[in-house]
């Protein structure tokens, strides 16, 4: 027998005798883990949900099997909180419920079962939020255009549009009828009025608009009640008489008269040749108490005005700001209050801006109420 061929056997005997060594170490080694029994696991709990709510949450899911199951453990806050359960088991699939109350923060959870023996089962992770002050500091109610009684003992509140992103969903409002009864209309987000009914003229009303921040909240946040006062009904006036000018700011036929004519079809279009500001001076021919203007938009809307500022004056060349206001881009009669009575022979109008553009547009009638 060659040297090569010894060396080789040799080899090939170490390799086997270290493999048998290594083999009686690794049982020995399974020995030592495995002493008092094989390790025994609980059935996990199945198809966990968190909900998210006001200062809590609420956490669900199912125990499918292991009847052996006596309670369930829930950890957060890197296992420093828990709270156990006790489960009954019934034979059939059953529900763990469990509401768990915290501030304010996102939380991740580990879920798990155990029996009478303590033997616990694998965890099970879920994730869920608790809303709190910093939620309920942003969120705010939604603004109202305009609030309009009308001769049949009703209030029509009109309602501005509103960001959807912290959940916003629809308002409450209270008030108190012709009966003295208290009366609650809840309106959705997606209606822009709200009609009051039986409307006992120079009370309030008060409301509130309702926020759901997620799809798994169980709780409806609402923010502070805010009141509002019922005006009287505005009193257009008879503009026979009125007169309009605006200088050679106009297009061709469409000029500032065609404002106080009655009619929707005619507009006063503002000059295409010239930029913002465009302005029209209306005069009453006597003084008036102006509580308010109402406007109308050019139809089809193209354009409409958007932010004007309203300006009063006894002798047309020394004039007061009343403010700037925001038109609405809709093709219905809108009324614009005024922070308060004035009492003047004219009021102009100085449109900044519209919703096309940003270089001219028209309206089609404009006139002053009072209340």
């Amino acid at each position: 027998m060659n040297k090569l061929y010894k060396n080789k056997k040799w080899n090939y005997l170490g390799i086997i005798s270290f493999l048998m060594i290594a083999s009686c170490a690794k049982m020995d080694d399974y020995k030592k883990f495995a002493e008092g029994g094989e390790i025994s696991y609980t059935g996990k709990i199945d198809s966990v949900q968190v909900f998210s709510g006001d200062e809590r949450v609420f956490i669900q899911g199912l125990f499918r099997s292991d009847p052996k199951v006596t309670g369930c453990i829930i950890y957060w806050n890197s296992l420093q909180d828990s709270v156990v359960i006790p489960v009954t088991r019934t034979g059939n699939v059953d529900t763990m419920k469990q509401y768990i109350s915290l501030p304010e923060n996102l939380y991740n959870f580990q879920i798990h079962t155990f029996d009478a023996l303590g033997n616990k089962s694998v965890a099970v992770y879920a994730v869920g939020r608790a809303y709190g002050d910093a939620y309920k500091a942003s969120i705010s109610n939604r603004l109202i255009i305009s609030a309009m009684p009308n001769n049949n003992n009703q209030v029509k509140i009109m309602w501005r549009n509103m960001d959807r992103t912290l959940g916003p969903i629809g308002t409450e409002v209270e008030y108190t009828d012709l009966n003295n009864n208290k009366q609650i209309v809840y309106t959705d987000l997606g209606q822009d009025s709200t009609v009051l009914p039986n409307f006992k003229l120079g009370t309030e009303f008060s409301y509130t608009t309702l926020f759901v921040p997620d799809t798994s909240c169980i709780d409806t946040f609402k923010t502070t009640y805010q009141s509002v006062e019922v005006l009287a009904p505005p009193i257009e006036y008879n503009r026979t008489g009125w007169t309009a000018a605006a200088g050679t700011d106009y297009d061709g036929t469409r000029v500032p008269q065609n404002v106080l004519d009655n009619n929707i079809t005619t507009v006063w279009h503002m000059g295409k040749t010239t930029s913002y500001p465009h302005q029209i001076t209306i005069d009453m021919h006597a003084r008036n108490q102006i509580n308010g203007l109402t406007f109308i938009q050019r139809t089809p809307l193209d354009g409409a005005a958007k932010l004007i500022e309203i300006q009063v004056s006894d002798d047309n060349a020394n004039w007061t700001s009343s403010g700037n206001f925001t038109l609405q881009n809709t093709g219905e009669k809108q009324f614009v209050d005024l922070s308060g009575a004035v009492i003047s022979r004219y009021f102009r109008i100085i449109v900044l801006s519209d919703y096309k553009d940003g270089t001219f547009t028209a309206i089609a009638e404009i006139n002053a109420y009072k209340r």
